[in-house]
């Protein structure tokens, strides 16, 4: 066997160990990861106007939960999207609730107000809410349904258009 047939028999090996795991990982949930169809995990947050949100008293409603971070720049781009959905939709009884993580209460208030957020936002100071909604990268969007379970899980960036027909799909259900 030459050297080269060698090297190249071990570079596939390694690449097809790679994409099986790569593969495997992307279809597994992760623990605490909030997927679609389970009930969404109850939380109870302090907003920074001295209020309080928590899922138990959104029952019965769809609620938007967005995760952002006053330093994040795709959370930046989308927060006008929320506040739109949030002024469009309130009327028709969607909860809307900002949870920032890894932030400042003093950078929250700047951002929220820089933005002129007028939906509840909290901070997540402790990082707990996050883990139950398996937060590992921001903004991420969930979407909770009448019934109390989840109804969208995205990591990432929303598009404006993307939220408004999730949100009207789930007025219906």
């Amino acid at each position: 066997m030459s050297k080269s047939s060698y090297v190249n028999g071990r570079l596939f090996y390694c690449l097809s160990l790679c994409v099986v795991f790569t593969l495997w990982f992307a279809g597994t949930a992760v623990s605490g990861e909030a997927v679609s169809g389970e009930v969404a995990p109850p939380f109870r947050l302090q907003t920074i106007d001295k209020g309080e949100f928590t899922l138990k008293a959104a029952k019965g409603s769809v609620v938007v939960i967005n995760f952002w971070a006053s330093w994040c720049g795709p959370c930046k781009v989308e927060a006008p999207h929320f506040e739109k959905a949030y002024r469009e939709f309130k009327a028709s009884g969607v909860k809307f609730i900002g949870i920032a993580i890894d932030d400042s209460t003093d950078d929250v208030k700047a951002f929220v107000k820089r933005e002129g957020l007028s939906f509840p936002i909290g901070l997540d100071d402790t990082g707990d809410i996050a883990k139950l909604y398996g937060v590992r990268a921001l903004p991420k969007t969930v979407i909770v349904g009448k019934d109390g379970r989840i109804k969208l899980s995205r990591m990432g960036l929303i598009r404006e258009a993307e939220l408004f027909t999730e949100i009207r799909r789930n007025l219906q259900r």
